[in-house]
């Protein structure tokens, strides 16, 4: 389904609204995974990893891009603990909920993990089905859980987008690359791997 932000109450997700609901609208219109273990881009991916990378002060990195075949070693292999990005991101969240509690916003989240899934989900498992088949149960899995928590982090923040120190989301990159048909796997010995 298809959202449109005339589609939606903006007032419902509070001062931030507008924002949130042409985030919650482009979601929805995202073709998830499209253009896995596609190279014809890379340049293009790799200018909005950059602006991802920036905002989390990570310099020294490699871009690499993985093919399908690739996948499935790199999934076996993959610990998000042993990724320094990992520290800095399993924190966003606690401080996100810390600053709507603060501001009397904590009932925000709630709809916004409702919306979330209903948004998300189908078309992030359409594409990491049609995509994933081959390689197994685990990457199709993975895929869809990645699509929804990069989407439900982006819209957190954007919760909160209107107050000092969170006008900048950092994860609407992010949001970028799974428009341009990828996914982001992660910061690992200073490569920053995307499908």
């Amino acid at each position: 389904m298809v959202t449109t932000v005339q589609d939606i109450n903006v007032d419902i997700y509070g001062p931030n609204g507008k924002n949130v609901a042409n985030l919650v609208a482009r979601l929805s219109q995202i073709d998830f995974y499209h253009a896995l273990g596609e190279k014809q881009s890379q340049v293009a991916v790799e200018k909005v990893v950059h602006s991802f990378m920036d905002a989390w002060k990570e310099e020294d990195y490699q871009v690499v891009g993985l093919t399908k075949e690739e996948l499935s070693p790199f999934l076996e292999e993959m610990r998000l603990e042993a990724s320094p990005l990992w520290s800095k991101l399993q924190e966003i969240p606690v401080a996100i909920k810390q600053k709507l509690e603060e501001t009397d916003r904590v009932d925000l989240l709630s709809l916004a993990n409702d919306v979330i899934p209903e948004q998300v989900f189908h078309q992030a498992y359409d594409g990491s089905f049609k995509q994933l088949e081959t390689i197994g149960r685990t990457a199709i899995s993975t895929f869809t859980g990645a699509g929804m928590y990069i989407a439900g982090l982006a819209v957190a923040w954007e919760l909160v987008g209107d107050l000092p120190k969170w006008q900048t989301n950092p994860f609407l990159p992010l949001i970028e690359l799974m428009e341009k048909g990828h996914l982001p796997l992660g910061l690992y010995d200073g490569k920053f791997y995307i499908i």
